[in-house]
């Protein structure tokens, strides 16, 4: 199709026949419009290969959680280069993986102090965080308490909750 165009416009130039000026605006005006249908079209194709790949960030997070997770493991995971992937996650979320992957990890903290006895290290450990003080100072900043005093306040719940 831009092969037509570009082959037209260049004949009726060479040609100048009566009306080439007007011919060759048309022309040129059919071009673009063909290339904005393509671009379109391009962009919808990228943008559903990104939702794409960024429901499989999604999904191998939600899977993988309690691993060791990184920006490059998910880049090299998807072929994405990891400031892209930040950004159409982002987009596609509202929190960057990361972020998202440590949301992940608290709400199975949550769980976990709320329905077990572990103490807090092996809650640590067992949902992915590197240190018991890095999960403590990340689940305090989060929901404004200490993993013992969400454990605590959860106990007390249940208990008025039985009364």
């Amino acid at each position: 199709e831009f092969s037509f165009y570009l082959k037209t416009l260049l004949r009726e130039i060479q040609n100048k026949g009566e009306y080439f000026e007007t011919v060759c605006q048309n022309l040129l005006e059919a071009l673009v419009l063909t290339l904005l249908e393509e671009k379109e079209t391009a962009v919808i194709h990228t943008n559903k290969k990104i939702t794409k790949e960024c429901r499989f960030v999604e999904q191998y997070i939600d899977e993988h959680f309690m691993e060791d997770i990184t920006l490059q493991t998910l880049s090299d995971l998807t072929y994405l280069n990891k400031y892209y992937l930040v950004h159409a996650f982002k987009n596609y979320k509202g929190v960057s993986p990361i972020n998202y992957l440590i949301n992940r990890r608290l709400v199975e903290a949550k769980h976990l102090l709320a329905t077990t006895n572990y103490p807090i290290s092996k809650i640590a450990a067992s949902i992915g965080f590197s240190s018991q003080s890095y999960f403590s100072q990340v689940f305090r900043k989060e929901t404004g308490m200490s993993p013992n005093a969400y454990r605590q306040n959860e106990e007390l719940q249940k208990d008025t909750g039985q009364s």
